[in-house]
C-alpha cells in the first residue's frame, strides 16, 4: 500500500466520525499530512478524497490554490519590482492575503454545515506567505459551516505543524490526518 493509499483510509475513516456541530471554527480544520515528495502522486489522486467524502455523506468543494498568486501578481501594480527586488514581496503580502481570503470567499458555501471545502496548492505558496497566517484569516474571516480540509505537504509532531519540511514549526489546533509510522 502506497502512502497516499495509507492516507485515503485514514481521511475515510476520519470523515465517517460524527462532526460537533458546536465544534469552534479552529477545531474545524483539518491538516491532511503528507511528505512533499508525494505532491503530485497525491494531487493525481485528490478526486478520491471527494469520493470518501461523498461516501460518507457529506459535500465537497475542492479549492486550488496553485495559480493564486500568479494571478495576484498578474494584476499588481509593482510586480515588475516583485521580480527585480523579491525580498519586496514580504512588504505585500497583507494584500495577497486579502487577495486569497476574496477569492476563496467567491467559491464558499456558509450554509452547507456538512461539506467540506478542501484547499490544494498550499505548496505553491511556499516562500511568498506563511501558511499559519493564511489558516489565521480564513477562520476568522470566513465562516467555516463543515470541515476545512488543508491539504498540507510537510510534517506533524504534536500540536506542530511544519510546512514544506523547512520552515520552523508553528502551532496549531488543526486536527492531523496523517500515515503514522509503524514503530510509532
Amino acid at each position: 500500500m502506497t502512502n497516499i493509499e495509507k492516507l485515503l483510509d485514514v481521511f475515510g475513516k476520519q470523515v465517517s466520525i460524527p462532526w460537533d456541530p458546536r465544534a469552534a471554527p479552529e477545531e474545524k480544520v483539518w491538516f491532511c499530512v503528507y511528505d512533499p515528495s508525494d505532491e503530485r502522486r497525491l494531487l493525481r489522486r485528490i478526486d478520491e478524497f471527494g469520493l470518501a467524502t461523498e461516501r460518507a455523506g457529506h459535500s465537497w468543494l475542492l479549492i486550488d490554490m496553485f495559480t493564486f498568486f500568479d494571478e495576484w501578481c498578474t494584476v499588481h501594480p509593482y510586480r515588475e519590482e516583485f521580480f527585480k527586488n523579491p525580498t519586496r514581496l514580504k512588504s505585500a503580502e497583507k494584500m495577497f492575503l486579502q487577495f486569497i481570503i476574496e477569492r476563496l470567499s467567491h467559491q464558499w458555501d456558509k450554509d452547507d454545515n456538512s461539506k467540506i471545502i478542501a484547499i490544494s496548492g498550499t505548496g505553491a505558496l511556499f516562500g511568498i506567505i506563511r501558511l499559519s497566517k493564511l489558516i489565521e484569516e480564513i477562520v476568522k474571516k470566513l465562516p467555516i459551516p463543515g470541515r476545512l480540509l488543508v491539504f498540507f505537504p510537510g510534517s506533524h509532531r504534536g500540536y506542530c505543524y511544519q510546512f514544506m519540511n523547512d520552515h520552523d514549526g508553528w502551532n496549531y489546533k488543526a486536527f492531523p490526518i496523517e500515515v503514522k509510522d509503524e514503530d510509532e
